[in-house]
């Protein structure tokens, strides 16, 4: 791909002159600008997950490249990731969002984040028995941005409401409200 272009029409060029400049920009650079606070959590090999925005899938890569320099200006750090790039869909010179994975632990049960609700004084999630919902209080641990752990309430296989189960916790409001009449 031309990036740039040194020369217009009817103009002398040297022969050592730069005319065109061009990139193959089947895989790309992904600068990313890590945060005073984060530093001591950067590693080379470390995964990352990108997003770009709307109409760019996000995509998974790892860090290639850590500067020994700090930004004065940001005080933030350099980390790079080389990502491939074979439909053209990573732009050079936009703005991405990377996340860094930390720490990843295998567990036995998991829960998406929006699969949780409060009800009473209980955590609950809706557990599918047939053709209906029961909700079920459930105790939790470690979470991050996407998953919760189930320590107890919920077996490995159990299918639940993942998303949208703050309906199901309405109508069992409904139904708790028409009793108390």
């Amino acid at each position: 791909t031309v990036i740039k272009k040194h020369v217009t029409p009817g103009e002398f060029v040297a022969v050592d002159d730069d005319v065109y400049v061009i990139a193959d920009l089947g895989s790309v650079w992904v600068d990313l600008n890590v945060y005073r606070q984060d530093f001591a959590r950067l590693k080379l090999g470390q995964r990352v997950r990108l997003d770009a925005g709307e109409g760019i899938a996000p995509a998974q890569g790892t860090i290639g490249y850590i500067s020994p320099f700090g930004a004065p200006s940001t005080q933030t750090m350099l980390a790079r990731v080389e990502l491939p790039n074979p439909d053209g869909a990573w732009r050079p010179g936009l703005f991405v969002t990377g996340d860094l994975v930390v720490e990843e632990s295998e567990l036995p049960v998991t829960v998406d984040v929006d699969a949780l609700q409060s009800y009473r004084d209980w955590t609950v999630v809706f557990v599918q028995v047939g053709d209906i919902f029961e909700v079920r209080p459930v105790e939790t641990g470690r979470r991050d941005t996407e998953s919760v752990e189930i320590i107890s309430g919920l077996t490995a296989g159990e299918r639940y409401a993942a998303t949208n189960s703050f309906v199901l916790k309405a109508e069992l409001g409904k139904g708790s409200a028409a009793h108390e009449h």
